[in-house]
Protein backbone atom coordinates (compact mmCIF):
# COMPACT_ATOMS: atom_id res chain seq x y z
CA UNK A 1 0.00 0.00 0.00
CA UNK A 2 1.28 3.42 -0.90
CA UNK A 3 1.97 5.72 2.05
CA UNK A 4 0.41 9.12 1.97
CA UNK A 5 2.89 11.92 1.26
CA UNK A 6 1.45 13.87 4.21
CA UNK A 7 2.37 11.08 6.64
CA UNK A 8 5.87 10.87 5.17
CA UNK A 9 6.38 14.64 5.41
CA UNK A 10 4.96 14.77 8.92
CA UNK A 11 7.31 11.98 10.04
CA UNK A 12 10.28 13.72 8.41
CA UNK A 13 9.42 17.09 9.96
CA UNK A 14 9.12 15.52 13.41
CA UNK A 15 12.53 13.85 13.02
CA UNK A 16 14.17 17.25 12.45
CA UNK A 17 13.62 18.25 16.07
CA UNK A 18 15.93 16.46 18.49
CA UNK A 19 13.79 17.48 21.49
CA UNK A 20 10.54 16.46 19.82
CA UNK A 21 7.57 15.91 22.10
CA UNK A 22 6.37 12.29 22.10
CA UNK A 23 3.37 11.94 19.83
CA UNK A 24 0.59 9.53 18.94
CA UNK A 25 0.07 9.19 15.20
CA UNK A 26 -3.29 7.98 13.93
CA UNK A 27 -3.69 7.03 10.26
CA UNK A 28 -7.31 6.30 9.38
CA UNK A 29 -6.96 6.25 5.57
CA UNK A 30 -4.18 6.67 3.00
CA UNK A 31 -5.14 10.32 2.67
CA UNK A 32 -5.92 11.13 6.32
CA UNK A 33 -3.67 11.15 9.37
CA UNK A 34 -3.48 13.16 12.55
CA UNK A 35 -0.96 13.58 15.35
CA UNK A 36 -1.60 14.18 19.05
CA UNK A 37 1.13 15.35 21.41
CA UNK A 38 1.46 12.96 24.33
CA UNK A 39 2.07 15.11 27.38
CA UNK A 40 1.95 12.01 29.58
CA UNK A 41 1.55 8.31 28.79
CA UNK A 42 -0.86 7.00 31.43
CA UNK A 43 -1.31 3.39 30.33
CA UNK A 44 -0.10 1.13 27.54
CA UNK A 45 -0.64 -2.58 27.15
CA UNK A 46 -0.85 -5.14 24.39
CA UNK A 47 -3.43 -7.77 25.21
CA UNK A 48 -4.16 -10.95 23.30
CA UNK A 49 -6.76 -9.07 21.25
CA UNK A 50 -5.79 -5.38 21.10
CA UNK A 51 -3.23 -2.66 21.76
CA UNK A 52 -4.53 -0.22 24.37
CA UNK A 53 -3.09 3.23 25.07
CA UNK A 54 -4.27 6.01 27.37
CA UNK A 55 -2.40 9.30 27.30
CA UNK A 56 -2.90 12.92 28.32
CA UNK A 57 -2.96 15.79 25.84
CA UNK A 58 -3.24 19.40 27.06
CA UNK A 59 -5.95 20.28 24.52
CA UNK A 60 -8.08 17.09 24.56
CA UNK A 61 -7.41 15.75 28.08
CA UNK A 62 -7.17 11.99 28.54
CA UNK A 63 -7.36 10.05 25.28
CA UNK A 64 -8.13 6.36 24.79
CA UNK A 65 -6.75 4.61 21.71
CA UNK A 66 -7.34 0.98 20.76
CA UNK A 67 -5.30 -0.61 17.97
CA UNK A 68 -3.92 2.79 17.01
CA UNK A 69 -7.34 4.43 16.58
CA UNK A 70 -8.63 7.16 18.91
CA UNK A 71 -11.81 5.94 20.63
CA UNK A 72 -12.63 8.73 23.08
CA UNK A 73 -11.22 11.82 24.72
CA UNK A 74 -12.30 14.03 27.59
CA UNK A 75 -12.71 17.21 25.54
CA UNK A 76 -15.43 15.88 23.22
CA UNK A 77 -16.79 13.09 25.43
CA UNK A 78 -20.16 14.86 25.68
CA UNK A 79 -20.73 14.16 21.96
CA UNK A 80 -20.80 10.40 22.58
CA UNK A 81 -23.84 10.56 24.87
Amino acid sequence: MKKNIFVILLTFAASLFSNAIPAFDETLHDSWAQRFEMDELLFEEKSEHQDISVFRNKLFGRILAIDGIIQACEKDEFVYH
